[in-house]
């Protein structure tokens, strides 16, 4: 019997501020499905408005998805229909 090449997946650790506010964040494991995640990082920042949009902190770059996340590192959460704000880094 052949033994499979399959490896779970691994989540990465990275912390999410909450758009404009430095002192809303949280550090959490990155799965592997968007939307899913966005509803997650919603609730752990408290946010009153759903989270869309994940940037990063310096320039604002958007993440397309989740492959883009490095572990370790800080990201902003954008709730819809916000601009991203400068102040993060």
């Amino acid at each position: 019997m052949a033994m499979s090449s399959y490896e779970p997946y691994k989540g990465k650790r990275c912390t999410f501020v909450m758009n404009g506010d430095i002192n809303k964040s949280r550090e959490l494991v990155v799965e592997k499905h968007w939307d899913p995640f966005l509803e997650k990082l919603t609730d752990a920042l408290k946010s009153n408005v759903a989270i869309d949009r994940i940037a990063t902190p310096t320039g604002g770059t958007l993440l397309k998805n989740l492959e883009d996340v490095e572990t370790g590192k800080r990201y902003v959460a954008i709730p819809k229909s916000k601009p991203f704000k400068k102040g993060i880094e």
